[in-house]
């Protein structure tokens, strides 16, 4: 199999001339909570640990002890712990003060879902001065990373491609919209691409790729609990602006047609190594002024026309000219078919794949 260096030779040798260099600094975006009759976390007594004193080893919520840092950002601080109760890795995410209400958004639509190929919550609880978020802990990198060190091969963008299909047709089907489908909210787990053999390289009990990020997903077809939803605070995007779609902009709530155009322009970058407006700051620009996105083609002439038009199709600036998302999942899937490729067992399992889930529980509950 192809990674890393020989991938990025065999990859550059196809592309035709990349646009000029920009800023890699990614779009402004930010939070706006609202009311949700979620309470955020009293002030923490002196003397207690707070986020900021948090170390390796102390547990919170009586049964997740830290073990370290995994990542820490506008949004709060992401731990991986180890669950004492039942034994087993978690991811933590420690949410701040207005925070709370992401979790709890999070939480809901994640009380919906069961799919291999969507990071699963587990718990929720308030402790130390913050909101804790317990999800399942997957080891591996963003698409975001693996984009720019352009780690995969086409088949292996293909098995991710029909991963994220299936994710957003659960999601869609149980009346969820992500509405923040972006690169950094995929992860790529480690030893995915790890099969017996060409024709079968995932490994069979691992999915290609896992969404993740639900904490600004909405009900489809109705208002959910934040009105800044429905009209946009000024000043605020909720969301991730080069990977809004057109619509979305124009002050829409966004819609699965929304999670659908976000999943082409991820896949359009994921093939070329760039978003299809360019480097971040020429991106966002692009899309503020609705202009039509370039053609897949241009930058891989190499690929088949069927699977260019199908994510082209994808990317229209108007929702009706899209298709659908089991569309663009039939077109990724008969390109496998076309290479010689199966689909990821761990995605093409029916039965898995329909899982219903558990939903997240109150933090201090064991599983059965």
């Amino acid at each position: 199999m192809r990674t890393g260096t020989a991938a990025a030779t065999d990859r550059s040798a196809r592309l035709a001339p990349a646009s000029a260099p920009g800023s890699d600094s990614p779009a402004p975006s930010s939070f706006a909570p609202s009311a949700t009759g979620f309470a955020p976390p009293a002030a923490v007594p002196a003397g207690r640990p707070t986020p900021s004193t948090l170390v390796p080893g102390e547990t919170v919520l009586g049964r997740y002890e830290l073990v370290r840092v995994l990542g820490r950002g506008g949004a709060g601080t992401v731990w991986q712990a180890i669950d004492r109760q039942l034994g087993r890795p978690v991811a933590i995410k420690c949410l701040p003060g207005d925070g709370g209400e992401r979790a709890l958004a999070e939480a809901r639509a994640a009380a919906r879902l069961g799919h291999p190929a969507i990071v699963s919550v587990y718990a929720l609880g308030s402790a130390a001065g913050c909101v804790w978020l317990i999800t399942e802990l997957v080891a591996g990198d963003t698409l975001r990373r693996t984009i720019a060190e352009d780690t995969h091969t086409d088949s292996e963008l293909l098995q991710i491609g029909i991963a994220l299909c299936g994710a957003l047709r659960h999601a869609h089907g149980r009346g969820i919209v992500h509405r923040d489908v972006t690169p950094r909210n995929v992860l790529v787990p480690a030893g995915a691409f790890r099969g017996r053999d060409e024709a079968h390289p995932c490994d069979p009990g691992i999915s290609p790729a896992k969404l993740a990020d639900f904490g600004i997903a909405r009900l489809a077809g109705r208002a959910e609990h934040r009105p800044e939803d429905e009209a946009p605070v000024p000043g605020k995007i909720v969301g991730t602006l080069s990977y809004m779609s057109p619509e979305r902009l124009e002050g829409g709530a966004g819609d699965e047609l929304g999670d659908l155009w976000a999943l082409a322009v991820v896949l359009h970058e994921a093939f070329t190594g760039e978003h299809p407006g360019g480097p971040p700051d020429r991106a966002s620009a692009l899309v503020r002024t609705h202009a039509a996105l370039p053609s897949l083609g241009r930058r891989r002439p190499d690929l088949s026309a069927t699977l260019v038009a199908a994510i082209d199709r994808a990317c229209a600036a108007a929702p009706e000219e899209r298709g659908t998302v089991q569309e663009l999942e039939d077109v990724l899937c008969a390109e496998l078919q076309e290479r010689g490729v199966g689909v990821a067992p761990a995605i093409s399992d029916p039965v898995r794949a329909a899982g219903l889930g558990e939903g997240p529980r109150a933090a201090g509950d064991a599983a059965p």
